[in-house]
């Protein structure tokens, strides 16, 4: 093998192992955006409500935040709509939950 042979499948190796790097690379980051989703954090309640599925996260649909959709996947896109377009809504419903998490933590003795 010639050393120009060497050389280009050299760079020809290494063009694919920087794309292969750049592939994970886009992967880890559409997985770390799609861990942020709100649905993938809050884990809003499924439940089939008449002929659409229903993304509920709260006690009721009046209090809480929903997305309604013909397929769960459709729901959880809508409930994602919903959360961003109730972000103030949305962080007290969070900070209530993040406060009964601690407090029922506190009661059981689990923190200091």
């Amino acid at each position: 093998m010639t050393d120009a042979m060497q050389d280009n499948e050299y760079h020809g190796a290494r063009m694919y192992t920087q794309s292969v790097a750049a592939d994970a690379e886009l992967l880890r980051k559409a997985e770390a955006a799609h861990a942020i989703l709100p649905h993938r954090r809050l884990r809003p309640a499924i439940s089939l409500d008449g002929n659409q599925w229903c993304a509920l996260y709260g006690d009721n649909i009046q209090d809480g935040v929903a997305g309604f959709g013909d397929s769960t996947e459709l729901a959880m896109a809508a409930f994602d709509a919903a959360w961003v377009a109730r972000i103030p809504d949305g962080l007290m419903l969070a900070y209530r939950e993040v406060c009964k998490f601690n407090n029922a933590a506190r009661a059981a003795g689990l923190t200091p």
